[in-house]
């Protein structure tokens, strides 16, 4: 797409009437009448409108459009709304459909569907093939990619509307209703354009990003931690956050993060109310926590109050209210009570109780990082004078100097706004404890709990990591699932009766999120209690230490594409840690897939064995499966794999051959067990390592190989 080929139309109403101003593609600079002057600049890699009112109008519609053909096998990514909504490339023949029209009553006026996603304001007739903020297009099988990127979310949402049977890509700016006075100037329109290799694109786009609204380059470091939701849900306490920060004291787990998650509070928004699971008070625990030698993180929700909150009892003007005065919803939920609602944050009062909480949340119980959810809330009505976009943009900066330098995971949040303003985000929904949802299946939830959603998010949305912020792509579980003893739901109970009996995941699909959170997640939790696990399932978990950042990482979609919510794809992944590279293989199909090795290569199986695989070796996985292969380097002497890490060889700090003599160690983060094995040239029967001579030997079907035992190994200094 160039900006050359751009035309677009701003309606607009005043006192007198309705009015449009259009302009063509390669058209002049200035387009103006009577009310409004369209200045449109174009350069190679942007493209830029400015509206200047010279009498209050109200802006209607304001939309740019772009013509193209696409064939049948084009793909284009389409952002979601927010860090649950589905995010992934999209093909010609897909939509979004909307909420079934029977249902959509009892989804909207009772469980508050609508409020999670963009369903009131960017719904069209249709396909409805749209996303925010940025997008990309390629050709079948491409590796380089078409995209454009809204520079600035602060002036309004950008949403880009994809009609392939019309053959055109309409971008369109969230700001019907909104009211300019005269004198005032609207950047509607800042895109930043560019084609090429993946990798680079977004490396200019995101810069520029940042660049452009005065924002850092995001500095946080990858981590690893222990998240209390997804076991323990609402019914978290003191006594169990101890026993679970004590497990991995005992066990010398080097994670990183020990975070609360909601059930601290008195409820959803009385964040200065510590509940009476937690005796001991927050600041005796964030001490507990540092003194294990983690940081400590809490889970808040600053932006919405659940009906039954001293808030929303005590200060009912703080409520964001639609037209007729009455509360909004900002969702409903079983675990709260009921209904919980958006609240209003330019009130004055909202704000100097929330920069009360966050100085004790941070300063005086000593958090570390805040994990801030249902951040969505702040922006479920747009006002005369402000877009959702600048009033979420406004509410994402108030957040980040409210934090200073403690460390944000946002959640539920816009991704545009979040930009260069959090340190982490969530990239997908909440994993399920089953591969979908079979309560949500039928909706057409873009937003609900999914295992499967919250994968393909984690790959369509890779690119953000470590330029936007690090991406959280939400828990793997490895402790056995079950749905057994849980309480009668009538509503599942029909549900059941329509898809079939639930299916929590089992080993397979919990080894494939597994995989993928540490591919692409940059902050990686679990909520599991150590003490359950077994020897191999505790072995697993150990072979994910060190954690270590992945490069030229590149995704390509085998055979097709993922349907709506329901059926993943089968994906070949390939990066480098260090000097080494791996292909990983994951199969989110329903289908067995079938894939031949390009070259040699080494894998560990469930029992923590390695296994060699031969180039031209067809590998086959079943549905939901997965596996990651160390690809074998070439040279004389060369490292060809280790059984104690989730990347074979990723344990090994440092393998340097000098001579006839080798010199390996370990990572001091590395906890796995196992074999490490280094392959020698023909004709050596063995070789000097860290100044120890070792004979060759046989190893897992394959000769003239130097077997090492990990766990033995020296440390490297820091």
């Amino acid at each position: 797409m160039r900006a050359t080929n751009l035309r677009g139309e701003l309606r607009y109403r005043t006192p007198a009437g309705h009015a449009v101003l259009w302009f063509g593609e390669a058209g002049p600079g200035i387009v103006e009448d009577a009310n409004v002057r369209l200045h449109v600049t174009r350069g190679e890699d942007r493209f830029d409108l400015t509206v200047q009112a010279r009498a209050d109008v109200t802006v209607e519609r304001i939309a740019l459009e772009h013509r193209r053909r696409f064939l049948p096998a084009d793909r284009f990514f389409l952002n979601g709304y927010q860090s649950w909504t589905d995010s992934r490339e999209f093909g010609p023949e897909e939509a979004i459909p909307p909420f079934p029209p029977l249902l959509r009553p009892a989804l909207e006026r009772i469980f508050r569907l609508n409020r999670y996603g963009d369903y009131d304001f960017a719904e069209r007739p249709g396909k409805n093939l749209h996303g925010f903020t940025y997008t990309y297009t390629r050709g079948e099988g491409a590796e380089e990619i078409e995209l454009v990127g809204s520079l600035s979310e602060g002036e309004g949402f950008t949403v880009f509307y994809f009609d392939p049977d019309e053959g055109r890509v309409v971008i369109e700016k969230d700001a019907s209703g909104l009211v300019l006075r005269r004198g005032a100037e609207w950047k509607a329109f800042r895109l930043h354009l560019d084609g090429g290799p993946q990798a680079r694109v977004f490396s200019n786009y995101l810069a520029r990003h940042l660049a452009e609204n005065g924002l850092p380059l995001p500095s946080a470091p990858p981590r690893t931690g222990w998240t209390s939701w997804y076991y323990h849900y609402t019914n978290i306490s003191e006594a169990i956050a101890l026993k679970n920060l004590d497990a991995f004291v005992r066990r010398g787990v080097p994670i990183d993060v020990f975070q609360i998650d909601d059930g601290w509070q008195g409820a959803v928004g009385d964040w200065l109310v510590v509940n009476e699971k937690f005796p001991g008070g927050m600041r005796s625990l964030v001490d507990r926590i540092h003194a294990a030698g983690l940081s400590a993180g809490l889970w808040l929700a600053p932006f919405i109050a659940e009906k039954k909150s001293r808030l929303v009892a005590e200060h009912p003007e703080w409520l964001l209210r639609d037209a007729r005065g009455r509360p909004l919803p900002a969702g409903n939920s079983a675990l709260w009570s009921g209904d919980f609602h958006g609240l209003d944050i330019e009130h004055p009062g909202l704000r100097d109780h929330l920069k009360r909480v966050f100085d004790t949340v941070l300063a005086q119980w000593g958090f570390d990082l805040v994990k801030l959810d249902f951040l969505y809330g702040a922006c479920l009505r747009p006002r005369p004078e402000r877009t959702r976009g600048e009033v979420m943009t406004e509410a994402m900066t108030f957040l980040r100097e409210l934090c200073g330098d403690k460390q944000i995971l946002g959640c539920g949040v816009p991704l545009g706004p979040a930009f260069g303003r959090v340190d982490h985000c969530r990239i997908g929904p909440d994993v399920a404890h089953e591969w979908g949802n079979t309560m949500t299946r039928g909706t057409n939830l873009r937003d609900g709990i999914s295992t499967i959603v919250a994968l393909e998010n984690a790959i369509g949305r890779r690119q953000l990591d470590g330029l936007a912020f690090r991406n959280d792509p939400d828990v793997f579980l490895l402790r056995p699932l079950s749905f057994e003893g849980e309480k009668f739901d009538p509503a599942l109970a029909l549900q059941e009766l329509r898809y079939g009996k639930r299916r929590p995941l089992d080993a397979r699909e919990q080894g494939t999120l597994f995989l993928l959170n540490h591919v692409f997640g940059s902050l990686v939790f679990t909520s599991d209690d150590l003490d359950e696990y077994d020897a191999r399932t505790m072995a697993l978990y150990l072979s994910a230490f060190p954690s270590r950042p992945k490069e030229d990482l590149t995704v390509r979609l085998v055979g097709p594409g993922p349907s709506f919510n329901t059926t993943g794809g089968f994906y070949e992944i390939r990066f480098r840690i260090g000097a080494l590279r791996y292909l990983v293989l994951a199969n989110l199909s329903e289908l067995p897939a079938r894939r031949s090795l390009d070259a040699p290569a080494f894998s560990v199986d469930e029992a923590r064995k390695g296994r060699f695989h031969a180039a031209g070796e067809a590998l086959m996985l079943p549905a939901h499966a997965s596996i990651c292969l160390l690809e074998e380097p070439g040279g004389e002497i060369a490292l060809v794999g280790s059984e104690g890490h989730l990347f074979p060889g990723a344990d090994i700090e440092r393998f340097a051959v000098e001579g006839d003599a080798i010199t390996i160690q370990r990572s001091a983060k590395a906890r796995g067990t196992g074999k490490v094995l280094v392959r020698l040239g023909s004709g050596r029967e063995g070789i000097r390592v860290n100044g120890t001579y070792v004979v060759a030997t046989r190893h897992a079907g394959r000769e003239g190989l130097v077997v090492l035992d990990g766990a033995a190994l020296p440390v490297a200094s820091a």
